[in-house]
């Protein structure tokens, strides 16, 4: 029970606590009571004892309000009188207060007004002060963009250089400073653009005026005007041109000051580089002398003006850049003068490009550059002018023999006499007063004309070597090689082809014959004109000769080895021709037709060669009579011939006399000579040991070759087997059993040796 009292007192404490917490106006109702359930407390408990406490309370405010009743309405009585009162003191204050505060409306707004002109007078006197220090910094600002507007870039840099050296760093403080210091890069930037631009509108301009600048300077160098330091030889180049090149001074003053001048250098060189490939390298044919002059000029007025930039100018290229510049120019002009002049077939145009480069050589040299390398480019020109005058003269050449008559030259009075002389020098030994006309010469038409076409050769091969630098021993010598060429290489080589070409005969041959002699003699007088050329007469010894007698032998052989071979075919058509019978009923006392007719031919034909050397003309006849020797061999043993009689042995014997006297008669060998004879000994010696009967000398061999040493065994035997005679009177004997036996017997003795 005690325990059962304790747990009531205990609620009832707690849920007073809980009312009291309830009425408090600081605790959270909501909370008070979900903390009361979550606590577990009893709420039928909780809102009985709840009720209670609001029941005292309602009666504890009756006996309260029952107590002060009276009071409470004499408050109220009070309050009410009071209110009147209150009302007009409120209307009062409303009024004075509306008053206060129009007047410190007013006065608040003069303050305004002071403040305001205060803050703006401490401001002006601020600005003016600012005004004062940025004033300078502003200015140069202000004039550098002027500057750069007006195009006076380099004054805007040094305006600028200024403004940031000395004027920024004292304005740190201000915003507009490093405004400015944005601005500054950019406008270097647009510094630089326009300098570029404008180099590269002197560079344009510049390649534009490379042409007349050459023009000018060679034009210059040619009429010796061009003279002085190369300094001056450069300004009086120019000074004829339109050329300025202060755009490109400017440029590189602006690039040195903004630190670029590798950039511009290397910039200017590339270009530079570029317009010499296109100078070098022209797009168009050089077909013509002005083109090549045009060529030149503008390859010079490039290098000109180079070498103007390089005096005038520091760092933007070097002495180095510009002769690898140079020599790479040269190796350019070099391969497009050959590509150019390869396509030339005109000497004349060949000499002029040979005098550009003399001209350009000069140029050059005046302005400081190396020329060395241009001999070998005039070498070369030279290489195609030499092949160009071979060309020529070829053609001339094989003009010149094509239109001859291969006659000996008539010549019908003493003008023509005289008129040759000029053209050709030939020596005869004779005055044109002691000259008996009409006359005839032993060279043809020809020759003249070959002489006049090599003098020709000779002086447009001068006229190139004139004016290139060398000594009057270097043009001789040069000008007797070239004549050697053309006679070694041209000239021997179209007689060698005329000389072997089909249906020349024995006059045609004997005739060039004659005129490839007269042709070497000739020589000596064209070494005569080479000195008068060069002027080098007097010096006795030359380095080079003129060597037409060595180049001339080939075809001279030629065209006698042609005489003799057309002789030989003459001999074998008249022979192949002949029906010649061997076993005849009667000998003959006369030669026979074929062999008339054939010595007949030789006889008039060497009448012709009797102005040909003496040993040709003998090596001709012996030739002749030797080959005839051997054709009648032949036909002594041919195997057509079936039979032979002594009546033909008679017969042969006396063509065989025919030839040997024909052989006699030779005018160019004296009579009785015993070699040409020799020609015709083993037919002798073949008719003799038949006529004479004489088989015991010519089968014993010791004595065959001390009488007959010419004669095969072969051939008496072949004679021996066809014999056959039925004469009365044989060389065998009268019975012609008995002859038989003879010839059988001899026979046997010489097949048996």
């Amino acid at each position: 029970m005690a325990a059962e009292r304790v747990d009531s007192k205990s609620t009832q404490s707690n849920h007073a606590r809980i009312i009291d917490q309830v009425m408090s106006s600081d605790i959270n109702l909501g909370s008070a009571i979900g903390a009361a359930y979550e606590n577990g407390i009893d709420a039928k408990a909780l809102l009985d004892q709840l009720n209670a406490r609001a029941s005292r309370i309602d009666e504890d405010l009756k006996r309260i309000c029952n107590r002060n009743y009276q009071g409470f309405v004499e408050s109220v009585q009070e309050l009410l009188s009071v209110g009147e009162h209150a009302d007009d003191l409120k209307l009062a204050a409303r009024e004075c207060s509306e008053g206060l505060q129009d007047a410190g409306e007013h006065l608040r707004q003069h303050n305004e007004r002071l403040l305001a002109m205060r803050r703006q007078h401490r401001n002006v006197l601020a600005g003016l002060e600012a005004l004062h220090v940025c004033r300078p910094a502003i200015v140069l600002y202000n004039q550098a963009q002027q500057q750069l507007r007006e195009g006076r870039a380099y004054a805007a840099l040094k305006t600028l250089q200024e403004l940031e050296a000395e004027q920024l760093p004292r304005l740190t403080s201000y915003k507009f400073v490093e405004t400015i210091r944005t601005e500054i890069p950019a406008l270097r930037l647009q510094v630089k653009r326009d300098s570029m631009t404008s180099l590269r509108d002197f560079l344009a301009s510049l390649r534009q005026s490379c042409e007349p600048l050459g023009a000018q300077a060679m034009t210059a160098s040619q009429s010796g005007s061009n003279s002085g330091t190369p300094r001056r030889a450069t300004q009086q180049s120019i000074e004829g041109t339109e050329l300025d090149f202060s755009p490109l001074y400017r440029c590189a003053h602006i690039c040195k000051v903004l630190d670029v001048m590798e950039e511009c250098a290397e910039y200017y060189r590339e270009e530079r580089r570029k317009q010499l490939d296109l100078v070098l390298n022209p797009t168009t044919s050089l077909t013509s002398e002005t083109t090549f002059r045009a060529y030149f000029h503008a390859v010079a007025g490039c290098f000109i003006a180079e070498h103007t930039v390089l005096a005038t100018t520091d760092g933007l290229i070097s002495r180095q850049w510009l002769d690898s510049l140079w020599q790479t120019a040269l190796t350019q002009l070099s391969q497009v003068t050959q590509a150019q002049l390869a396509q030339c077939t005109t000497a004349s145009m060949i000499r002029q490009v040979k005098d550009m480069i003399v001209t350009f050589n000069r140029t050059m040299l005046a302005h400081e550059y190396s020329v060395s390398r241009l001999t070998d480019v005039l070498l070369q020109v030279r290489s195609r002018y030499q092949a160009v005058l071979v060309t020529i003269s070829t053609e001339a050449f094989k003009a010149i023999l094509a239109e001859d008559n291969y006659n000996p030259l008539r010549l019908d009075n003493a003008d023509q006499y005289r008129e040759l002389l000029e053209t050709y020098p030939f020596e005869d030994g004779a005055t044109v007063g002691a000259t008996v006309f009409p006359r005839q010469l032993l060279f043809s038409n020809a020759v003249p004309r070959l002489y006049a076409e090599v003098r020709h050769y000779i002086d447009l091969s001068h006229q190139f070597l004139e004016n290139v630098g060398l000594s009057s021993t270097e043009v001789d010598e040069l000008l007797r090689q070239s004549t050697n060429h053309l006679f070694s290489k041209v000239l021997s080589s179209i007689l060698m082809k005329l000389v072997r070409s089909a249906g020349l005969n024995v006059q045609q041959l004997t005739q060039i014959s004659l005129n490839t002699t007269q042709l070497e003699l000739a020589c000596e007088s064209l070494e005569l004109y080479i000195s008068q050329l060069t002027r080098s007469i007097g010096n006795d010894v030359h380095g080079t000769r003129l060597h037409g007698a060595d180049t001339l032998k080939d075809p001279r052989s030629a065209a006698e080895d042609g005489i003799f071979a057309c002789l030989q075919g003459r001999i074998d058509q008249f022979l192949e021709l002949a029906e010649f019978d061997w076993a005849p009923s009667a000998p003959k006392t006369t030669p026979s037709p074929h062999m008339f007719e054939l010595l007949a031919y030789l006889t008039t034909t060497f009448a012709a060669l009797r102005h040909m050397p003496t040993e040709v003309a003998r090596a001709a006849y012996f030739n002749t009579c030797k080959y005839i020797g051997q054709r009648l061999i032949s036909q002594v043993e041919d195997p057509e011939i079936k039979k032979i009689n002594l009546n033909g042995i008679k017969s042969f014997e006396v063509d065989v006399a025919t030839c040997e006297e024909y052989a006699d008669t030779c005018p160019v060998i004296e009579a009785g000579d015993q070699l040409l004879k020799g020609a015709f000994v083993q037919l002798r010696e073949l008719v003799d040991v038949f006529l004479r009967n004489d088989w015991d000398k010519f089968c014993d061999p010791l004595m065959r070759r001390k009488y007959y040493p010419h004669l095969k065994t072969a051939t008496a035997i072949t004679w021996l087997e066809k014999f056959e005679d039925k004469a009365q009177s044989s060389i065998f004997g009268r019975r012609s059993e008995k002859k038989s036996r003879e010839v059988e017997a001899v026979l046997r003795q010489l097949k048996a040796q």
